[in-house]
């Protein structure tokens, strides 16, 4: 097989995450956007527990949150157009429980924009 050289220019803002020359099987890079999604909702159901601890966010917004935790676990499952679109849903109305806590807001915003970016 002759070889062939390959050049990638990347311009402004682009990013080149992997350049390969041929491939001739699936390819797969990274651990995929669902399981760093789910890392980041692991992550916030803790803040959350240490916001109620700390006082910052009430029992009964918790216990709502943990409603809406328990639809987004559902949904994270299977992330086919109807999921994706009920976890959003979800994501929304935790949103709205933790609307005064500036951070809790602010992760969940966070994982939004992770799940609009997901393929």
């Amino acid at each position: 097989m002759a070889e062939t050289e390959n050049t990638n220019v990347a311009k402004r803002h682009a990013r080149v995450g992997a350049q390969i020359g041929s491939v001739g099987r699936d390819v797969h890079v990274g651990a995929g956007p669902i399981t760093g999604i789910r890392a980041d909702v692991t992550d916030l159901r803790q803040a959350m527990l240490a916001a109620l601890g700390a006082g910052e966010l009430d029992p009964a917004r918790f216990v709502a949150a943990e409603k809406q935790f328990e639809e987004i676990d559902k949904h994270l499952d299977d992330a086919g157009s109807g999921h994706r679109r009920r976890l959003l849903e979800a994501l929304a109305r935790l949103k709205e429980l933790v609307v005064n806590a500036a951070d809790l807001g602010a992760k969940v915003a966070a994982i939004i924009n992770a799940v609009h970016g997901m393929p």
